[in-house]
């Protein structure tokens, strides 16, 4: 009668820390166990077995998936394993026949079967002095007949390289195509790959929005495999934002399904450090910038190490491997000094305007089906700013996708290369391209 614990109530707030962690893990743990009818009634074989290591795998038609177990105070060595598979609790590909597990911990492990994937580039002129570059990825053997193909948009001050790499396991780029996307990723203006034939550098966010995605668009849907008329949307931070100028100011656009991740329109709140780089846009506009990514290179590896607080602005580096600088640099670019300038009014007066048109109140009209994805640490664009679309978009059929947790913070390019974005955004993400409803 005196045990506290007796006929405890359920506690549904309030909870811990380290309640939460596990909350979250039971439920990750559900939708795996959801996911695959070989861990619900499955037929079990033992892999191999140490006094701290057990490994089994759960069989059945069309499924099979790898158990293994670490009970021991230290990292120990599993057995038997697929030659390359999936951890479905951390996203991370696991090369076999065997691996080391962190202790006290658990592999849960599919087969990653040979995928016959694709992957070619196509030249765009955009009629104003450059061969815009874009890259199509897909398996013929998978892609689902239906679908619309999905065209990634980049931001600012990088190209398109970040989407078809991840530094622990699959790409945004090839996680769609294994879900049976036909996938495209466009190079703008100044913008990897893409070439200069005679283009100025005196270019404007109109230019990129209208002229450079209008051709991207356009190249997509002439050289699609899927026979569509409209191509779904995938725009990050400020290529969302060129989105979003696309469909307000071209009444006669072809984009179906729009996906913002951590895309501004309104200023709503503004990190400190973003007010004060861009605090006066005279001084912004006559800067020119360059061995942007080379800065970057010797910088990341310094900011990870001593001042974490200030990368974790821009990345966590508690969830994204640092190590491989320079892949996760290919994708930086030089930025602009006309665009700097832009941005710069655009912080101050909180609103885009281009062509005169509001475009932080124009987005209002549009009914497409929208993603907005917002990252809870986001320094580059808060979220209370990448959230604004969702408000204001009258679609009927929308989405709100908040990724981190209050243990986890998530922030702005973690949503592409971080051990998190497999789960919180990559699936969801996929799920909803398939399936847009509210």
């Amino acid at each position: 009668a005196g045990d506290p614990d007796n006929r405890r109530f359920m506690q549904w707030e309030g909870l811990s820390a380290n309640q939460t962690f596990l909350k979250n893990h039971i439920k990750k743990l559900a939708k795996i166990r959801a996911d695959h009818p070989a861990l619900r009634r499955g037929t079990r074989t033992g892999v191999s077995a140490s006094n701290d290591v057990l490994v089994y795998r759960m069989s059945t038609t069309g499924d099979s998936v790898y158990v293994a177990v670490n009970r021991a105070d230290g990292e120990r060595q599993a057995t038997g394993l697929p030659a390359s598979s999936t951890d479905l609790l951390s996203g991370k590909t696991i090369s076999g026949p065997s691996t080391n597990i962190p202790a006290r911990s658990a592999y849960i492990l599919v087969e990653k079967l040979p995928i016959c994937m694709n992957t070619l580039r196509h030249w765009a002129p955009n009629g104003a002095g450059f061969r815009l570059a874009l890259y199509q990825t897909y398996d013929p053997q998978h892609c689902v007949p239906g679908r619309r193909p999905v065209l990634i948009v980049p931001g600012y001050g990088m190209n398109s390289f970040i989407f078809s790499y991840h530094p622990g396991g699959v790409s945004l780029e090839g996680f769609l195509a294994e879900r049976g996307f036909e996938v495209w990723r466009a190079d703008l203006r100044e913008q990897g790959e893409t070439q200069r034939d005679g283009g100025s550098s005196n270019f404007s966010l109109e230019d990129l929005a209208l002229t450079d995605l209008g051709v991207a668009i356009d190249k997509v849907l002439s050289e699609t495999t899927t026979g569509a008329e409209r191509v779904d949307i995938l725009g990050c931070s400020l290529g969302g934002t060129l989105m979003f100028i696309h469909a307000t100011l071209n009444p006669r656009h072809r984009m179906g399904t729009l996906v913002a991740m951590g895309s501004p329109v309104r200023w709503e709140r503004i990190h400190p450090l973003i007010k004060l780089a861009f605090s006066s846009p005279t001084l912004v506009g006559m800067v020119r910038v360059r061995g942007t990514r080379k800065i970057a290179e010797l910088a990341l590896p310094i900011l990870a190490k001593r001042t974490p607080w200030l990368l974790s602005i821009y990345m966590n580096p508690e969830i994204t491997d640092v190590s491989a600088v320079r892949d996760l640099v290919r994708t930086v670019e030089d930025p602009n000094r006309h665009i700097n300038r832009q941005i710069a009014e655009w912080i101050q007066r909180r609103d885009l305007i281009v062509r005169g048109v509001n475009i932080s109140e124009a987005i209002a009209a549009l009914d497409n089906p929208f993603l907005c994805i917002v990252a809870n640490g986001d320094g580059i664009v808060p979220r209370e700013t990448a959230a604004y679309p969702f408000s204001k978009l009258c679609s009927p059929s929308k989405k709100l996708l908040e990724v981190g947790t209050d243990t986890i913070a998530m922030a702005h390019a973690d949503l592409f290369v971080s051990c998190e974005a497999h789960e919180r955004v990559f699936a969801p993400l996929a799920d909803w391209l398939a399936h847009p409803t509210g």
